[in-house]
This record gives C-alpha cells, structure tokens and sequence, in this order.
C-alpha cells in the first residue's frame, strides 16, 4: 500500500508522464487492493484526489471537470471489480511491518511518527505550482503572474500543515527536496507545449497564462 500511494502521488503530478493514463492504471491498482481487504485504501484514493485536481484543473477547464475525471476512474474501477472479482478477494492483509505513507498526511511509520518531507513538498508545489527561479529563489503563480514570495508562501503552507509538529529543520528538508526536484520555468514550459519560455524574475508582477 505504500509504495502504491508514493505511485499515486506520483501520477497526479505527472512525473510518470501522462497524469490521466498513470493516474487512471494506479486508482485501479488501489481498488485491487482494496478489494484483497488491505486497509487505508479510501484515504489514499481521498487525498490523491485533492491532489490530481489540483495538478490538472488548469489544462481541463477548473477543479470540477478535474473532479468528474477522477471521480470516473474511481467508478470505472469499481465496475470491473464487480464484474471481474479476484481470487484473493477479502483474503485480508498481509503485509508484515508495513509502513503506509497516506498523500496529505505527511507523515509514515507503524505510529505515524515519521516525517516525509517529499511527500508534501510535492503536494505544495503542484498546489502553488511553485517554479525555482534565478539564484535558486521560488516563486509561485497566483492572480495571473509569478510572484517572488514562493518560499515565504512554502513556509506558511508548512506551518499550517504541520501545526503543533512544526520544525524549523521539517520546514528546511521540505524546501530542499523542492529545490532539487520543482521544475524551472523552461521545463514547465516545454511540458504544456509553450512556445515562450521566460523565467520568472522576469514574468513577476506582469500577467501571464499558467504554463
């Protein structure tokens, strides 16, 4: 289940490629694994909703279309469970010494003590969809524009997550694994097929598309 919900958050930010086909293939995955009886299934489907939404909506028109797509791979897969039923179906779980990593939880391990800093250092970039600038500051898109307030936007986002967990060194792992894995402005462009590639420092205060 866990490496399945690290595959699910992978998918809806698209770094498997297509967000659609990847994403469609892993919610059918987990409905598998649903049926087999492993648990949290319905929490990781949850989340990795909020997350897919907030990925595509802007290339499918705005969160409702985004909603009923994911929503359709949830009851397509519900479907052939129905016809189709495994062999192992309720035979239980069997993993030993699982460790589950739900998206939007951002925190793993038997006593869910252990902090992922990947899991939602991902999660914010593709709700802010933050872009690493020149000299390696963040900026954010929002009202229109890049702004440059990205890492103070990531530090707020972080303390409200994590709340009473919060940590100067949480909010620093998570800034780091943005920095080393968010795209520039090039690749965000030239993954939405645009022809203007612009950084930015130089896009900041002017309105501009979402790449």
């Amino acid at each position: 289940m866990g490496s399945l919900a690290a595959d699910l958050t992978a998918d809806a930010l698209r770094e498997h490629g297509n967000a659609y086909d990847h994403t469609r293939n892993t919610v059918m995955a987990l409905l598998r694994a649903g049926e087999t009886g492993h648990p949290g299934v319905l929490q990781v489907l949850g989340m990795g909703r909020g997350i897919y939404v907030r990925s595509v909506a802007a290339d499918r028109g705005g969160d409702a279309t985004a909603s009923a797509e994911f929503d359709r791979f949830t009851a397509d897969g519900v479907v052939k469970i129905i016809r189709d039923p495994e062999e192992k179906a309720g035979t239980g779980c069997h993993c030993q010494g699982a460790t589950i990593a739900l998206p939007g939880s951002w925190w793993s391990g038997e006593d869910g003590s252990t902090f992922n800093p990947p899991t939602l250092a991902k999660a914010l970039i593709a709700e802010g969809h933050v872009v690493l600038g020149e000299g390696g500051r963040l900026y954010r898109y929002a009202d229109g524009r890049y702004v440059d307030d990205g890492f103070e936007w990531v530090a707020g986002r972080v303390r409200e997550e994590l709340d009473q967990r919060y940590r100067e060194n949480r909010l620093r792992e998570v800034v780091s694994y943005c920095k080393a894995t968010m795209p520039t402005p090039d690749a965000v462009a030239a993954d939405r097929d645009y022809q203007r590639r612009q950084r930015p420092a130089r896009l900041a205060g002017r309105r501009h598309p979402l790449p």
